[in-house]
């Protein structure tokens, strides 16, 4: 149980701003959390819920992703 302080989610998304500066995402656009930035499947929101890294962006030979 957390009793600290809350994390600053400025949208209010659940997923602290923190984390989503730090995996690409907007701290102010609320519908990243059902996004999937990754293209693995899983939502942003489920990832961070299960303390999952999001996969980097991977740029194909092509150059295109």
């Amino acid at each position: 149980v957390y009793a600290g302080k809350p994390y600053a989610d400025a949208d209010n998304d659940g997923m602290p701003d923190k984390w989503e500066t730090a995996h690409g995402l907007n701290p102010k656009n609320a519908a990243d959390a059902t996004q999937d930035r990754d293209k693995d499947g899983y939502a942003n929101i489920e990832e961070y819920l299960n303390s999952v890294v999001p996969l980097p962006n991977v740029v194909p030979a092509g150059g295109k992703s």
